[in-house]
């Protein structure tokens, strides 16, 4: 895709540059010449050229020979003596230039190109280093290596020259991420998704590579795929936890390195998120092999201080012997003399005073030196005569003035600046590192044209801004873009900025943004909300932390999300009380009610307080949010086993949709009550609704609600406990039948949580049907589901049934551990099924011979039964202890047991569980027999 030519490089993505040096072109002109670069010699006719760069839109003539115009001025080409693009009247155009091939050495870059860039000195040790980190990972061993220092150090000039001299050799793919410094939390995995997405615009494998390997990535890329695709992967991906997250992503980069080894550069990780942070360190510790390298700059202070999370991660994969930490050191007194002979060719001698004094002035922090020198061209201390550079020989450390550090000297550089070219730099500082010239001039209050012009004339002398490829915004915005050259600078112009002049400027840059985005503002939903916050316009600011929100859970940062959610709360109660503000805590609540169930558990008591608030408000307000906040508490309640509540609840949800006749509020009471009926032991109740659940579901209209009513689908789970209560029934063949029903709904969903729950119910149906290969077949694919995506609560119901079809099989002690481990996660996540769970592991304890550990445990099933009135399975643990009693032994034993088998009888037959009355009916057929 990268065509080579003379001393310039154009890429249709990355844009066009001479040497290390980027040009700015229009998108439009960098795909002609792309086009006619990849043709060269062959005369390529006006149409063809606009059909290929325009394709269906229909444009004048104007608009290609306007880009044959800014082409030609960026390559500095005469028309009339062209030496790249030549035009031939009423045929089109011809590319004349010599294509250098792939793997050959360009044409070195001019004496001017290098002085514009500097010379890298005092680091020939580091970039040996990287270098043989390079040479590791070629080779298949996974390297990451951490470049750190004190602001100015030089991180990313050293690992530019080292990127440089790895694109020189063309044998790997490189790609980049830049953190940013946020006011408030950043968009989780930010810098990593800006990486692959520049991954994935230099070769049309990799997409697909992601497509399987990395679903949940790709969904957060819209760009390279069609809405309809992004639709669905956005539903199959739903719910995917940050551990399957970061999964998917180490296997999709080794597999796009298979073949090209990759360099991801993240810069600034001291200003990560923690997703990308938490990445990183998953990504050390595998051990699998990888021609992969990854360089991380930070800076030293920013992290050492305070509760960063970095260094931890960073020591620990250094003991591990998992990466290389680099630490940068200040420029010796050689080094400093040797950059100076570099950048400021002079007599011999000539500077070597100079050296000395800078050195000793600087202390050889290179962003220091370049600023020092800087200064002193200005001033003239240091001046240029027929391509010779002298300095006043009267220079000592007076000459130095007043700046004592690199902060005061950038001030001072700064206050040199024209009014013009301060304000526009100051207003580019609240943008972030890069920013767009349309965003510039919104808070400047100028043409998008002047900032171009005046911030392009700074970044030709290489002082303060580097140009940055084009942006180009939904609402069909393109301006260019500039990146300053150093953070430090940026921190330096954003301090200046008086508060008053902060607010207008962060609005007027929010307003611009918001409007340049439209429909598709959700994407910098985090950065909107920073400028709302920062104009004081809190309602907006509320809004975007919102969205913001609604992107981090999506990429299952539920701890960013949570943060988010928080925030928006805190601020709204800062708006004067008003139905409008009401309503917009009752989805903060509901949402951040759903994620905190979601992270913590159905029954983590800070739910309730959302899902209350919410619901007295919907009641002040007649709002229409009002069903949905109901069924939020009836979980709540559902998960912390409070039975009263939960009947309760599940009764007004059925009233409310009688009389509101909606469709989804019908299906979802039905949602609520058949697990209520089937937990209360009223299987028919249970089947009865599930199958009018199961009647009222379609795909559809109803599988987009997972996320708002309990994270998974309704019909799947109509089917789920209509399955479990047809078994205890007696309808076991129809168990089995809607079982499998379930499963295959759920991988038509491909909804990885729905399809956990429909394996683990499924394996209910085979084991109370008695068939341990099934339940454990069941159970493990479940199990094994739901360790891979992190769903901690079914890996524990799954582990329970597979420990106990361990048990069954003969692999008692294995089995038997395995339950016994289990229950406590079981336990810790939701009160609902502990009854039964403790039946399963009192009847592994009973073929174990274990009996006082199985009396023990049908003891806390029964006091389950009894506190939470979780009954279905309550007929089962008297049935258990009578067994348990009896294999114990004692003169009392018998009549004990009897006493339990009866009352097992009783309550199955009340329940209609004819499968347990016919299995306690068989132990007292057996005693009494005995």
């Amino acid at each position: 895709m990268e065509v080579r030519f003379g001393p310039f490089r154009v890429h249709p993505i990355e844009g066009l540059s001479r040497g290390a040096r980027e040009l700015h072109v229009t998108p439009k002109s960098l795909s002609v010449l792309h086009f006619l670069a990849s043709h060269p010699g062959k005369v390529v006719a006006k149409d063809d050229l606009v059909r290929a760069v325009w394709r269906d839109v229909a444009v004048s003539d104007s608009a290609l020979t306007s880009c044959i115009k800014e082409l030609r001025r960026a390559l500095k080409d005469d028309a009339k003596r062209p030496r790249f693009i030549e035009t031939l009247n009423r045929r089109g155009y011809r590319f004349i230039a010599e294509i250098v091939p792939p793997g050959q050495t360009p044409p070195r870059a001019s004496r001017t190109d290098r002085r514009q860039t500097g010379s890298l000195v005092g680091r020939e040790d580091v970039l040996a280093a990287m270098s043989a980190a390079l040479h590791r990972a070629s080779g298949g061993e996974r390297q990451i290596v951490f470049v750190a220092g004190e602001p100015g150090i030089g991180k990313t000039a050293v690992v530019d020259a080292f990127l440089r001299e790895v694109e020189h050799v063309g044998r790997w793919r490189l790609t980049h991420g830049q953190c940013v410094e946020h006011y408030g939390a950043s968009e989780p995995y930010q810098p990593l998704l800006d990486a692959l997405s520049r991954l994935c615009q230099t070769a049309d494998s990799f997409v697909a590579i992601l497509r399987q390997y990395a679903p949940s990535w790709l969904a957060q890329l819209p760009a390279l795929q069609t809405p309809s695709e992004v639709r669905l992967l956005t539903r199959r991906t739903s719910g995917v936890t940050s551990e399957r997250m970061q999964r998917e992503l180490m296997n999709a980069l080794e597999c796009m390195a298979a073949d090209v080894p990759i360099v991801l550069c993240l810069e600034d990780v001291h200003w990560s998120d923690l997703a990308t942070l938490d990445w990183i360190a998953a990504f050390g510790a595998r051990v699998e092999s990888a021609r992969f390298l990854l360089i991380a700059t930070y800076r030293t202070a920013d992290v050492r201080a305070g509760r960063h999370p970095l260094p931890a991660i960073v020591d620990d994969l250094r003991v591990k012997a998992r990466c290389d930490e680099i630490a940068l050191a200040r420029l010796t007194q050689a080094d400093v003399c040797a950059y100076l002979t570099t950048r400021f060719p002079a007599d011999a001698g000539a500077l070597d005073n100079l050296g000395v004094l800078v050195h000793r002035h600087t202390e050889g922090n290179p962003l220091f030196v370049v600023n020092v020198l800087r200064d002193l061209v200005v001033r003239g201390v240091l001046r240029e005569t027929d391509g010779r550079w002298n300095a006043d020989p009267l220079i000592d450390a007076a000459s130095f003035g007043v700046p004592e550090d690199v902060r005061r000297t950038i001030t001072r550089q700064v206050e040199r600046l024209t009014p013009a070219e301060r304000a526009m730099l100051e207003t580019m500082s609240l943008l972030g590192r890069t920013a767009a010239a349309a965003a510039i001039a919104a808070g400047c209050d100028v043409a998008t044209t002047d900032v171009e012009a005046m911030l392009g004339e700074l970044a030709r002398q290489r002082w303060f801004v580097r140009e940055r490829p084009a942006a180009e915004w939904p609402d069909g915005t393109i301006s260019a873009s500039f990146e300053f050259l150093h953070a430090l600078y940026r921190e330096v112009l954003e301090s200046r900025i008086p508060p008053a002049r902060r607010v207008v400027l962060h609005r007027r840059i929010g307003d611009r943004l918001e409007r340049g985005y439209g429909g598709r503002a959700g994407e910098i939903a985090a950065e909107l909300a920073v400028h709302f916050e920062m104009a004081r316009d809190t309602s907006r600011a509320v809004t975007h932390l919102q969205r913001a929100a609604d992107t981090s859970r999506r990429r299952s940062a539920y701890l960013i999300a949570e943060d988010q959610l928080r925030r928006a709360l805190t601020l709204l109660m800062e708006l004067p009380v008003s139905a409008e503000r009401a309503t917009r805590e009752i989805e903060l609540r509901m949402d951040l009610g759903s994620l905190l169930m979601a992270v913590r558990g159905w029954g983590f008591n800070e739910v309730e307080i959302h899902y209350s608030r919410a619901l007295d408000l919907c009641r002040e307000l007649s709002s229409p949010r009002l069903f949905p906040s109901l069924w939020g508490l009836w979980l709540f309640r559902w998960g912390q086993g409070d039975a009263p509540g939960t009947r309760d609840l599940a009764a007004t949800l059925r009233e409310h949709a009688a009389r509101s006749r909606d469709p989804v509020h019908l299906l979802q009471a039905h949602h609520a009550s058949w697990p209520t009926a089937f937990s209360f032991g009223q299987l028919d109740d249970a089947v009865r609704h599930a199958t009018e659940g199961c009647a009222l579901y379609s795909i559809e209209a109803h599988a987009a609600l997972a996320s708002a009513y309990g994270n998974h689908d309704a019909g799947v789970c109509a089917m789920n406990f209509r399955a479990r209560a047809l078994v205890l029934l007696g309808s076991v063949d129809e168990a089995v039948r809607v079982g499998d029903e379930a499963i295959a709904l759920a991988r038509e969903l491909a909804h990885p949580f729905t399809l956990a729950q429909a394996l683990f119910f499924a394996s209910t149906v085979h084991h109370a049907r008695r068939d341990p290969e099934a339940t454990l077949a069941g159970a493990s694919t479940s199990a094994s589901m739901a360790r891979e995506h992190g769903f901690r609560l079914f890996l524990a119901w799954s582990s329970i049934l597979e420990g106990w079809s361990l048990v069954q099989i003969g692999r008692r002690d294995e089995g038997l551990a395995l339950v016994r481990d289990s229950l406590p996660t079981a336990g810790a996540g939701s009160h609902q099924f502990m009854t039964h769970f403790h039946a399963v592991f009192a009847e592994a304890c009973l073929f174990c011979g274990r009996h006082e550990e199985g009396l023990h445990s049908t003891a806390e099933g029964l006091r389950f039964a009894t506190r939470n009135e979780e009954r279905f399975y309550e007929s089962e643990l008297y049935r258990l202890r009578g067994e348990l009693r009896l294999a114990a032994g004692g003169a009392d034993a018998p009549r004990a047991a009897a006493e339990d088998f009866r009352r097992a009888i009783t309550i199955a037959a009340s329940q209609g569980a004819q499968l347990l009355e016919l299995r306690a009916n068989g132990s007292l057929d057996r005693l009494t027999h005995q």
